[in-house]
């Protein structure tokens, strides 16, 4: 439990200097608590931060945490889950750091799979209106269809598209069905454009082209 005398960014500083050898990542989670909105049930009962150290304290343990998963390499899921759950609670301030975390450092070796609890990190998303982290997660989890409909939902016709790009290049018959979904939506919510039967089988073709190019010039 860090002292009341020292400030987060001290006490963080002195938890990196310390090490995972010293000073195990999870067992200092309780020290963070506090700075949750609300407070984490395991939260010391003399850390009671004044409102003002709240937003230090939440610049701090994601400091800490970061420098565990990506310095250390920390793989624990209770780590991992506190820090989406700081990420999420800034996402206001700063969207990119959630979006990237959840595609990059968040994700474990197995495809589709992560370190954080992903059916709580798409709740925790999709409450705080982080939508495009949401999608992310839903693609992970393979519910493209659903990922469709927040797009869409958030008029963001660009990020739509993407989602389809995710899909894995044989399963034509998802693509079609989502970019059939993309249209349907292009028509019911106004997005000022249209999208043809044809449009949607050149586009599906073009991709198909694309990805065919990337994996030749890879090979």
């Amino acid at each position: 439990v860090r002292p009341p005398s020292l400030a987060p960014a001290d006490a963080v500083d002195f938890f990196i200097a310390a090490g995972p050898e010293r000073l195990d990542p999870a067992a200092l989670l309780p020290c963070f608590g506090c700075f949750l909105s609300p407070p984490s049930p395991d939260c010391p009962p003399d850390c009671t931060p004044a409102e003002e150290e709240v937003a230090a304290g939440k610049k701090e343990a994601i400091r800490f945490l970061q420098h565990s998963i990506s310095r250390q390499a920390c793989t624990e899921g209770a780590v991992h889950n506190t820090l989406l759950t700081f990420l999420v609670e800034r996402c206001a301030e700063d969207p990119a750091a959630l979006t990237r975390y959840v595609a990059g450092a968040g994700m474990s070796s197995h495809p589709g799979r992560a370190h954080y609890d992903q059916h709580l990190a798409f709740r925790l998303c999709e409450e705080k209106g982080a939508l495009k982290a949401a999608i992310q997660i839903l693609c992970d989890l393979g519910d493209f269809e659903y990922a469709i409909d927040l797009a869409l939902k958030a008029d963001d016709l660009p990020t739509a598209k993407l989602v389809v790009e995710k899909v894995e290049e044989e399963d034509e018959v998802l693509k079609r069905a989502l970019w059939r979904k993309i249209a349907r939506g292009v028509v019911e919510r106004g997005f000022g454009v249209s999208v043809t039967e044809a449009q949607i089988e050149t586009e599906a073709a073009a991709m198909k082209a694309q990805l065919q190019q990337e994996a030749a010039a890879a090979a």
